[in-house]
């Protein structure tokens, strides 16, 4: 059956909203215990067992993934274009606004007081405190979008994905991590097809690094990802379970069941490989109580329709 635009762009963004918000209930979890607390797979946010990370306040509801893909959103629907600087006016009005969850690195850059003035050299001067060794995945959970703006136009999507990237992660890892993300997403909107190599060479221009976690990615044993493994915030893992769910998902609820039963940072896993099954196997593959039981999920719906509008 075919799947039109309109489905796979509602998919996209919706299949964020809902990998994050299901992640979030085996997020930091090491596989060992998503073993014990999900014998029966994690299906509905009910089934969600509290912890001392995951509380029951924050069940049913995203996280900071989708948080920062809606300041995208927000920007795209207000100034109908691509607007950096109003885009990085969103990221630091949202850290200001004391959200429950939001990530060390990209605390620290909207943190900076001259952020506004200068959010890339902010995102640089971090990166560089760092011994330029800090390629976390909070670019890439929210990336999914910046393939569907101007989405027949491959350079201006991979500029964009890279530019709003680095408003916050500065890392090379974390910009190619992206554009491979956002190649994957314009691929299928625009019903194209590509290989492995062809990933590889997207990667590669940003990031040498990136070729090695794809190939890994098209072997079909999920756990050689070592998802919640050391370093399982690291932005080419987060990419690595996006494209092995690509490859190896049948449909968009057993790819993220099986991402989020790895553990790790499962939330940020699914909140990639969420946006890339739901391109690929349109928004009527979510499950429907997923979509209504999302916490603001239909105020998030009536935004992507009128993103939809505007393509």
């Amino acid at each position: 059956m075919k799947i039109d635009l309109n489905d796979r762009v509602k998919g996209t963004l919706m299949g964020l909203a809902v990998g994050d918000a299901l992640g979030y209930g085996t997020e930091f979890m090491p596989k060992t215990k998503v073993c014990f607390n999900y014998p029966d797979g994690l299906k509905r946010y009910s089934d969600i067992v509290e912890s001392e990370w995951c509380t029951k306040d924050h069940i049913g509801h995203w996280t900071d993934d989708t948080d920062m893909m809606l300041a995208i959103l927000d920007s795209l629907l207000d100034k109908k274009e691509i607007d950096l600087a109003d885009i990085a006016k969103n990221f630091k009005a949202w850290k200001e606004s004391s959200p429950w969850d939001i990530g060390m690195l990209t605390s620290d850059v909207l943190s900076n007081p001259k952020y506004l003035d200068n959010p890339v050299a902010c995102a640089k001067k971090e990166w560089e405190n760092s011994g330029r060794n800090s390629a976390g995945n909070g670019g890439i959970m929210r990336t999914s979008i910046t393939a569907i703006w101007q989405y027949k136009d491959w350079k201006q999507v991979k500029e964009n994905t890279a530019n709003i990237c680095r408003l916050t992660h500065y890392d090379p890892r974390c910009v190619s991590s992206c554009v491979v993300v956002a190649y994957i997403i314009h691929s299928i909107l625009n019903d194209k097809t590509f290989t492995k190599r062809d990933l590889i060479e997207v990667s590669k221009e940003f990031d040498e690094r990136t070729g090695k976690f794809i190939e890994i990615a098209y072997q079909p044993d999920i756990t050689r990802l070592s998802l919640d493994g050391p370093g399982m915030g690291y932005t080419l893992k987060a990419m690595a379970a996006g494209i092995w769910a690509f490859n190896y998902a049948k449909d968009y609820m057993s790819g993220i069941q099986t991402v989020l039963l790895e553990g790790g940072d499962a939330d940020t896993n699914c909140a990639v490989a969420g946006p890339i099954l739901g391109a690929k196997y349109g928004f009527s593959s979510i499950p429907k109580h997923l979509i209504t039981d999302l916490k603001e999920g239909k105020a998030l719906e009536h935004k992507i329709d009128r993103l939809i509008k505007m393509l």
